[in-house]
């Protein structure tokens, strides 16, 4: 009975680990491939078919850097610089306005389509995503039970945010995704633009 025990403490510790708070996802960066099948309506990173349509990412030379897709037809740019695979889907990430797309399909073309709170909430749905409009005077508060969580911050509004920084540095952990921000357990988390010290600043109180 006791080694039944041990059996199980040690399993919940494993699975404690496995990626708890985590985003899992499939990036494709500059360079890679990735492939559509308009019969399936999916996305993959090789499965090629009959009917399947191969892009190659390259992110643009500007200082604001984008991506754009070449293909056999011609090449579509997006206002993301960061996408990833979702379940048959590709959507993309704009780091410099905090934004979620997804690129679709239509009448022989491909279209980016702006995506709304409700479904970038069901992509993200092992983690909190809070709005910028929530902020109540710049403001959220955030309860915090675990030693670790993650919340995606999503804009709803008309705010930039390409030369705001996330102060502490490491709870802007992930470099995909930077409206993807580690809590700690107690204490805050401040938002603002590291070049206008007018501008407002948001604030993220957690206990």
């Amino acid at each position: 009975m006791l080694r039944f025990y041990n059996f199980l403490f040690l399993l919940m510790i494993f699975l404690c680990g496995i990626n708890s708070f985590a985003i899992e996802y499939e990036g494709i960066y500059d360079n890679n491939q990735v492939v559509y099948s308009p019969s399936s309506v999916f996305w993959s990173e090789g499965a090629v078919s009959k009917d399947s349509i191969t892009l190659v990412k390259h992110m643009t030379d500007t200082p604001e850097k984008y991506s754009n897709y070449k293909f056999d037809c011609g090449e579509v740019k997006l206002n993301s610089n960061f996408e990833f695979l979702f379940s048959g889907r590709l959507i993309g990430v704009d780091n410099d306005n905090w934004k979620f797309y997804e690129l679709v399909y239509k009448d022989k073309s491909f279209i980016e389509n702006l995506l709304t709170y409700e479904q970038v909430q069901e992509i993200f749905g092992n983690i909190d995503v809070i709005k910028i409009s929530d902020f109540s005077k710049g403001t959220y508060n955030i309860i915090n039970h675990a030693d670790e969580k993650e919340i995606l911050i999503f804009n709803d509004t008309d705010e930039k945010f390409n030369n705001y920084s996330i102060k502490p540095e490491e709870s802007a952990f992930n470099k995909d995704i930077k409206s993807n921000i580690k809590l700690p357990r107690r204490g805050k988390i401040v938002i603002s633009d590291v070049n206008d010290d007018t501008k407002k600043t948001y604030t993220i109180k957690v206990r």
